[in-house]
């Protein structure tokens, strides 16, 4: 949740975001597919959160970094 809350707080475009979140935890920015999938997973997401606007955005950006962070490209050195 730190995390996402960096994210929030760093950047306001989403796709600012997710860079954002990827440079954090991948050292990396996003690739255009990675882009998109990240925008599709926040809507979705906060669709399904349901409730208030501002705490359904904060539970979608913490499920996202959730899913970098245990991720194999973070978990793994190649």
């Amino acid at each position: 949740t730190a995390m996402a809350v960096r994210v929030l707080r760093e950047s306001a475009a989403e796709a600012d975001r997710v860079d954002r979140a990827h440079l954090l935890a991948l050292s990396r920015t996003a690739s255009p597919e990675e882009q998109q999938q990240a925008a599709q997973f926040l809507q979705r997401y906060r669709q399904d959160a349901g409730g208030d606007a501002a705490n359904a955005d904060l539970a979608a950006w913490s499920a996202y970094v959730r899913t970098l962070l245990a991720s194999n490209e973070f978990m793994f050195i190649d």
